[in-house]
């Protein structure tokens, strides 16, 4: 959660952003923490040093705990994430991983639960259809993830991409600086499942456009 809305003009966190839905107006990571909660109860909110109090207060209203890191880039920061879970909660533990910019049209019945049954020797990602501005292209070899291409900013070709993982923690401590995130999954040992089609609001121009998440979620607009 270390979005700090300056791309969307915001005086507050990314993840604060409002959005309006059937059943009101939310901020956007509770998209994100409604798909783990499929999953498991026990969600960790990971934050930076000095996180804004308005944020803080809101995840530890919604009954998250928090992991504190000091790293500035997301892929370094989910390798002491992984850390910090391994050491509290064993290596083998499973660790759902989801975006809190992201809203996600499911395909009727999947959830997150199909992301971990798919779980390889080190986990499953969890696919969507979208723009390949949104998500890194993910190449598949039968039901394993045989690699994944880093998304290039200004393509607007659609991709099936990861918008969410599941991970053992022993190999999410792994993770480093060296290279971005995608890549780093691509190269575990890890299965994969399509869940449907999938929005980042992290710019403007989609923030403006999807903020209004019931047209798309509940009419089935379009995917891009």
């Amino acid at each position: 959660m270390g979005g700090n809305g300056i791309r969307l003009g915001m005086p507050f966190p990314k993840p604060l952003a409002p959005t309006i839905t059937s059943d009101g107006i939310i901020p956007i990571y509770q998209h994100a923490l409604r798909q783990v909660r499929t999953v498991t109860s026990l969600a960790y909110a990971l934050v930076r040093p000095h996180t804004c109090e308005c944020l803080m207060s809101s995840v530890e209203a919604d009954g998250m705990k928090v992991l504190v890191t000091v790293e500035a880039n997301l892929p370094a920061a989910l390798g002491d994430a992984g850390y910090m879970i391994a050491d509290k909660h064993g290596e083998d533990t499973l660790v759902a991983c989801v975006l809190p910019d992201s809203i996600w049209r499911l395909h009727e019945g999947k959830t997150m639960e199909n992301v971990v049954g798919a779980v390889r020797g080190d986990g499953a990602l969890a696919l969507f259809t979208a723009g390949s501005a949104e998500l890194d292209d993910v190449f598949l070899d039968g039901d394993r993830v045989k690699a994944v291409l880093t998304k290039k900013p200004g393509s607007v070709r659609q991709v099936m991409g990861w918008g969410a993982f599941v991970v053992r923690a022993g190999a999410l401590a792994k993770f480093t600086d060296a290279e971005k995130d995608g890549p780093q999954l691509g190269k575990l040992d890890m299965g994969w499942v399509h869940l449907g089609a999938y929005v980042d609001l992290g710019t403007q121009d989609r923030y403006i456009r999807f903020h209004d998440t019931r047209w798309w979620l509940n009419h089935g607009g379009e995917d891009d």
